[in-house]
């Protein structure tokens, strides 16, 4: 479960590589987030919840590695998927905007990916310690 660990901090980490740019500015994600959160573009429900959710990630990581110190596997699990979808859905936003994309988006969803596998083999790991109990 350490590699689960790992993968959301990773994952979480990659969010302040250069994302994308417009014109001679570079953004991280976090600035692109707080862009969108300062010029107000995020008008639907939907947008909204991201940019939230995009913001609480380090939160999410942070529940990953309390959950699996207190051996809260499930949870752990939970909360990196979540963590992960939130940021597959900002990287693919970013990705099919107008915007410039940068190396770091690219390391981002490389890192996502390594995530989802370790996300399932944590799946398959919980599952059957439930069944074995």
């Amino acid at each position: 479960m350490i590699g689960l660990v790992i993968a959301t901090l990773a994952m979480t980490a990659s969010i302040t590589l250069p994302w994308a740019a417009s014109g001679r500015t570079v953004r991280s994600g976090w600035a692109i987030a707080g862009a969108a959160k300062r010029l107000d573009v995020a008008n639907s429900f939907a947008a909204k919840a991201l940019l939230v959710g995009f913001l609480l990630i380090p939160a999410l990581a942070f529940v990953v590695w309390t959950a699996v110190a207190l051996r809260h596997f499930a949870v752990a699990t939970a909360a990196a998927g979540s963590a992960a979808v939130i940021d597959a859905t900002a990287a693919w936003s970013v990705s099919v905007s107008p915007l410039q994309v940068r190396w770091g988006l690219i390391v981002n969803l490389l890192l996502l990916a390594t995530q989802g596998v370790v996300i399932a083999d944590a799946l398959r790991r919980t599952t059957r310690q439930h069944r074995t109990t």
